[in-house]
């Protein structure tokens, strides 16, 4: 029986439940609002899924939606030995889950039963053409939380969102990040210990109970660096294409800069024969009169037309260990800055990138004013680290997460 939505969620002063999703889902079920105060609003909601069990089944499902969305650090490696996983159907995997992971049923997280061990409460399977492609597992441990130094301690339910993507050997873990959350366990002397831990120490500690109770295993730290900045390159390649209107530009100096290299090799007797100089060359040539022809365009929604993101900051090594980090003010697209273009050869020969932050465009129609938000990708220790850092929407997650995630 659903009686409330727990303190951790509905506090005034927590992110998981915003104004703009509980007048959202007020306004979609027909819940009247209570005053405008966040708490308020939440129990309207409670109110609403009291009335009968049709209405409280839709409350927990919303709410179970709403805590996987939002603010969070996903974190994201490649896993071995899936193979023997992929061919299962729905019911072969709800027998393998139960079994391996101690649960009779799936339950949602705001009626599961929590404990300070991190431990699965419920489970759900997308399917293509009757097996199944993604598992998404829903764990949660209590932890205690100080919001300051010198706070009291308050016990909260800390969830961790586990998908597993079959077909393309990844899994995805997103967490919330807390300033100050522990681990505790009581001794014979009903004392209590308490273990400093974060989001990652979570994740990562989750990511093991997944593996030991599926049988599977992390890539190699190596192979999983290249793959994932591989990924973030083609990315960036895909988000900085050069716009139509200036490689028109572009291509009417063609015959200007084959003369002008020419004329350059013949004045200082170096080799025209040596293609590889004459190359390189008008490769120099072209990025130079791209690099002006673009900081100067009058018109930079150029740079973000069509395109599903823009980098403002790319940061990179190449194979002799030299650094390149380049950065826009604000979410001024890089595109259009001078520090590209002075890079840009570096990066397009690595084709790997180690950390970038994107405005990437909202996928979802939502109530939210603000049409763009920030992420920020690092690839570090065998794992892309995503970094979002306003409230999106789970349409926006699976975008940025679909962009990473590609078919080998």
């Amino acid at each position: 029986m659903f009686n409330d939505i727990p303190i951790s969620f509905k506090d005034r002063n927590e992110s998981y439940l915003v104004l703009s999703k509980i007048h959202e889902f007020c306004k979609e079920n027909n819940v009247p609002l209570i005053g405008t105060d966040k708490v308020e609003l939440t129990q309207a909601i409670i109110n609403f899924a009291k009335i009968d069990g049709i209405k409280e089944a839709k409350v927990c499902n919303w709410l179970e939606e709403t805590l996987k969305e939002g603010i969070k650090k996903v974190m994201i490696t490649k896993v071995v030995n899936i193979r023997g996983l992929r061919n299962k159907n729905k019911e072969d995997w709800e027998k393998l889950i139960k079994s391996s992971f101690g649960v009779k049923k799936s339950n949602d997280i705001i009626r599961g039963v929590h404990s300070g061990d991190i431990e699965l409460c419920g489970y759900e399977f997308n399917e293509i053409e009757g097996k199944v492609d993604i598992i998404s597992l829903n764990f949660s441990i209590l932890l205690k939380e100080q919001k300051t130094r010198e706070s009291n301690y308050k016990t909260i339910i800390y969830p961790i969102h586990i998908d597993i993507y079959l077909k393309n050997g990844y899994i995805v873990g997103r967490g919330k990040s807390k300033g100050l959350l522990f681990k505790f366990k009581r001794d014979d002397e009903d004392l209590e210990t308490y273990e400093s831990v974060n989001y990652e120490k979570l994740i990562r500690e989750t990511f093991k109970k997944v593996y030991l109770s599926l049988n599977i295993q992390q890539e190699g730290i190596q192979s999983c660096n290249h793959t994932f900045k591989s990924s973030i390159h083609f990315m960036i390649d895909e988000c900085t294409k050069t716009p139509p209107e200036i490689m028109v530009k572009l291509i009417e100096e063609e015959e200007c800069r084959k003369n002008f290299v020419k004329e350059f090799f013949s004045r200082k007797s170096i080799n025209l024969l040596d293609n590889e100089n004459y190359i390189d060359a008008l490769k120099d040539i072209e990025i130079f009169m791209e690099k002006y022809i673009s900081i100067n365009s009058p018109n930079k929604e150029i740079f973000t037309f069509n395109r599903y993101a823009y980098p403002t900051q790319i940061a990179a090594t190449d194979e002799d260990f030299s650094s390149v980090e380049e950065s826009s003010v604000e979410d001024t697209p890089l595109q259009c800055t001078s520090i590209f273009f002075d890079n840009k050869k570096l990066i397009e020969k690595q084709k790997k990138c180690d950390n970038v932050s994107f405005t990437f465009k909202r996928e979802a129609k939502t109530y939210f004013p603000n049409k763009k938000f920030p992420v920020i990708l690092e690839v570090k220790k065998g794992y892309v680290y995503v970094d979002f850092r306003q409230y999106v929407l789970e349409e926006d997650i699976k975008n940025v997460l679909s962009r990473i995630i590609r078919s080998d």
